[in-house]
């Protein structure tokens, strides 16, 4: 008997240490100076054959944010629903990018998996409204992204878990 309530506790313990893990990040983070990416809209794998439309909108501060969505015409709306707020504390919704001379794009980001591990995926920017990833997840796999200017983005400066990862970068 208490060889079982030992075996739970374990793994109750096990669980909740992986539900609070965040993986580092190890692309730096750094302001993106280059001309080759836009800022005032997302990029979208539209034609898809899937219903998973991948969203990614880049900030010149180094970060992106991204969701997917069946719909990518709903990346157009300001999200009138407060639970959005709910996004800026959590890490799976974001990541960090960099560009190096070739224009071979790299992203790091986090994933949503018993904690916060991390997924690193590189592409190439065709030029500043195309940018083709070796996507990792198999409903996206190579995929062509494209450019759509919208009125609208996440405000990266309102991430609240960024203290906390500071050292990560």
């Amino acid at each position: 008997m208490k060889s079982i309530k030992y075996i739970a506790l374990l793994f109750v313990s096990i669980l909740i240490f992986q539900c609070s893990y965040m993986g580092k990040l190890s692309i730096p983070i750094r302001n993106y100076e280059g001309g080759k990416l836009k800022f005032n809209g997302f990029y979208c794998n539209v034609n898809n054959e899937n219903d998973n439309q991948v969203i990614y909108y880049f900030y010149k501060n180094g970060f992106i944010y991204a969701h997917s969505t069946d719909d990518y015409k709903t990346a157009f709306k300001y999200p009138v629903d407060e639970e959005f707020n709910n996004v800026y504390k959590l890490p799976y919704f974001w990541g960090v990018y960099i560009v190096d001379s070739n224009l071979t794009i790299t992203i790091e980001r986090w994933k949503s998996d018993f904690g916060y591990s991390t997924l690193k995926f590189s592409g190439v920017i065709i030029n500043d409204s195309i940018i083709v990833f070796d996507h990792p997840s198999k409903s996206v796999g190579i995929d062509s992204f494209y450019y759509f200017k919208s009125d609208w983005k996440p405000d990266s400066r309102k991430i609240t878990f960024k203290d906390k990862i500071k050292t990560s970068w």
